[in-house]
């Protein structure tokens, strides 16, 4: 499964969102598009998730790990090893973070290499404050280069509250207005079942890419009051 990031004690080496109801909405995901020489300016929204995953070239999508952490962020139980000895491949760390992307506006997934942790980290230390909290702020984060070249970096701009419009998209009495996403399911843990499956399944197939999470995973959430989003 994917796990909560705690900024005070960032996972060693290496999907429960905020708490919603039954009632959603599907909608496609949206993700923060990384593309060579690129900039996003990036407002976080609630708290992030973390989660390791590996490409599973017989479906030609990703396959994501059960991994849990302690109060520390060291791991105390994770199917990693047995992944990496199906699909034969290294893992990769990451990170997901519900934002506004200031370019359009748009409530948006930001997923990130986990390199970008030490970024965010030392921000929320020196602040007292997680990013994605109402009292946090807009991040400029930058990628250079293409595929596995590709290298980022983020500096934080300053402290920017959420308007009156937003909070509505957010924290919305109505629950099916607020627009994030649900990050625990869209990251949650492949069975290893299917993996199983998966690779005892003929290699000839579509050279299509399948997407790596599923659109059904996406929707509106009721949330739970969350000290972070008092408003």
């Amino acid at each position: 499964m994917s796990f909560e990031i705690d900024w005070e004690h960032l996972p060693s080496t290496q999907k429960k969102t905020q708490k919603g109801g039954e009632s959603k909405e599907f909608r496609p995901l949206n993700f923060i598009n990384f593309g060579k020489d690129t900039t996003h300016i990036v407002r976080p929204i609630g708290k992030a998730r973390g989660c390791w995953r590996f490409w599973c070239a017989a479906k030609r999508k990703y396959v994501y790990a059960k991994v849990i952490l302690d109060n520390k962020g060291n791991i105390v139980e994770s199917n990693v090893d047995e992944l990496k000895e199906i699909l034969g491949t290294e893992p990769q760390q990451r990170f997901a973070i519900n934002v506004i992307d200031r370019s359009d506006n748009e409530i948006k997934i930001l997923e990130a290499p986990a390199t970008l942790l030490a970024d965010f980290g030392s921000v929320t230390k020196a602040t007292g404050h997680n990013p994605g909290s109402a009292q946090g702020g807009n991040w400029k984060i930058d990628s250079a280069g293409d595929g596995k070249k590709r290298r980022y970096s983020c500096n934080y701009l300053g402290p920017v509250p959420f308007t009156d419009a937003e909070k509505l998209r957010i924290k919305n009495p109505d629950p099916l207005k607020n627009e994030w996403y649900l990050l625990e399911e869209i990251f949650k843990p492949t069975p290893i079942e299917r993996v199983l499956e998966w690779m005892g399944e003929s290699k000839t197939t579509s050279t299509e890419e399948t997407s790596d999470v599923s659109e059904e995973s996406a929707g509106t959430v009721v949330l739970s009051d969350d000290e972070e989003l008092d408003f």
